[in-house]
């Protein structure tokens, strides 16, 4: 009994340390994609791996935890002697070995997934600084007009629409150097 049982847990690691290889192979070739030129399958495929890594570090978890409670003799295992512990503790030793590479790997899957939605982001609050410059830009010639209307000729102004399209022109360039001050147009 005793050795079919670590027989099955071997198998298992085993299993375990091939997925966990094929996983960080996966993770690996997602690394080497630009961050800036991410595809659409990019976010489909690392949540996937961050659900199959997920569920894998829950089963080595509960297996080094009863793999530790069979060395230390919390837990028995009829026929289970002194040789066979020796071979538990081995066992427990490379479930460790395994939870924390794949606990290393979900880690990774992670970071890739914070560093590609930070340049999405990135380049989200670029397009809408742009989009505030134009904005902006626009409503001055807007608000003239709106204030003086074509009516140029009867106001108690003294103002020709030349001067109005002069003036307006100044105050567009002077926003437009504010915005290159700040850094807006880089």
């Amino acid at each position: 009994g005793p050795r079919c049982a670590l027989h099955i847990i071997r198998l298992v690691l085993a299993r375990n340390e091939e997925l966990a290889g094929r996983l960080e192979r996966a993770v690996r070739q997602l690394e080497e994609l630009p961050a800036s030129e991410s595809p659409e399958s990019f976010f489909r495929q690392t949540f996937r791996l961050k659900r199959v890594l997920s569920t894998a570090k829950g089963d080595l978890w509960r297996l080094h935890g009863l793999l530790e409670m069979l060395a230390d003799g919390r837990r028995l295992l009829p026929g289970l002697g002194p040789n066979q512990r020796e071979s538990v503790t081995q066992l427990a030793e490379e479930a460790d070995y395994l939870y924390e590479t794949v606990d290393n790997v979900r880690e990774s899957v992670l970071s890739l997934i914070e560093l590609h939605i930070g340049i999405a982001a990135h380049q989200t609050n670029r397009f809408m600084r742009l989009l505030a410059i134009v904005s902006t830009l626009t409503l001055i010639p807007v608000v003239a007009g709106g204030l003086l209307g074509m009516n140029l000729g009867d106001s108690p102004w003294a103002v020709t629409l030349g001067q109005v399209a002069f003036g307006t022109l100044v105050l567009m360039l002077g926003v437009l150097y504010t915005f290159m001050a700040k850094g807006w147009l880089r």
